[in-house]
């Protein structure tokens, strides 16, 4: 399952993301979730939900689309000097729907994207859904001047901290006789009323960096915890990321960097 959560400020974006994937019933607790797909470009992507499609991850899928969209030419070159976001958003999710129809797989993945224009100064978030079933057009989640906090994958526990509300809560509505309508106006209502304001456009990156952490980590704990949640598919080390206009892509934790260095400390440990 995994949890993603993106923070979208004036100044960037913040992206953390879990480590856990389930393949073939076994659950592992190292895999890359996030990546920068384009390499260079201020643009970065978020998996939630299926990691493969076929026999490939989606993490290598989206780098084979990097491959093919920076060189000098070609049908899906995408010009470094100027190119919109929105385009790169569609040609990913129509290389990936490519891909499910090629491996007539039933995946079921979540794509956070976000990242920058090359001649804007605000970022963008969208969300692309691969659903084997069908195509589903992109979802533009914040333009260039709102900002706010997105999550995907397992949604329980930020559902109830943020929005103060569960994906139970629906259902039990219409257990009281509302009916389907009525039921998701009061979900949308409770939702409107409970929920929780934690981001300015003006927070600096370094709390929307602590806030990210919190929220994924509050996620796994509460994962870990719950009796009802099993299999564990939330866990793992977090990896943090940020995006700005000037700096571009750029990791913050990441735990390739921390298992090399565990790796390192063993190595020396045994020549003592």
């Amino acid at each position: 399952m995994s949890i993603a959560v993106s923070i979208k400020v004036q100044d960037g974006v913040v992206l953390a993301s879990d480590s856990c994937v389930l393949h073939k019933g076994q659950i592992y607790f190292n895999a890359d979730k996030t990546v920068a797909p384009l390499r260079g470009l201020p643009i970065g992507v978020m998996i939630s939900g299926d990691g493969a499609i076929g026999l490939t991850s989606v993490l290598n899928h989206l780098r084979e689309f990097g491959q093919q969209a920076l060189p000098k030419s070609g049908p899906t070159r995408i010009d470094r000097a100027n190119y919109e976001l929105k385009s790169v958003v569609a040609a990913i999710a129509d290389h990936m729907a490519d891909a499910c129809a090629h491996e007539s797989a039933n995946t079921l993945t979540a794509l956070i994207l976000s990242g920058y224009s090359a001649q804007t100064n605000l970022p963008e978030t969208w969300r692309i859904l691969l659903d084997g079933r069908e195509r589903v057009q992109p979802e533009l989640i914040w333009g260039p001047n709102e900002y706010g906090i997105t999550w995907d994958g397992e949604r329980e526990c930020l559902d109830r901290l943020l929005c103060g509300t569960s994906h139970q809560l629906r259902s039990v509505a219409q257990e009281f006789g509302m009916n389907g309508e009525t039921a998701g106006q009061f979900v949308a209502r409770v939702g409107e009323a409970c929920e929780s304001d934690l981001v300015s456009p003006g927070m600096p990156m370094h709390d929307a960096i602590e806030l990210a952490r919190f929220l994924v980590e509050t996620t796994i704990s509460f994962v870990g915890f719950c009796l009802d949640r099993q299999p564990k598919l939330v866990g793992g080390m977090v990896d943090l990321a940020t995006i700005t206009r000037y700096d571009g892509f750029r990791w913050i934790q990441r735990k390739r960097s921390a298992i090399a260095a565990n790796g390192a400390r063993q190595g020396e440990f045994a020549k003592r």
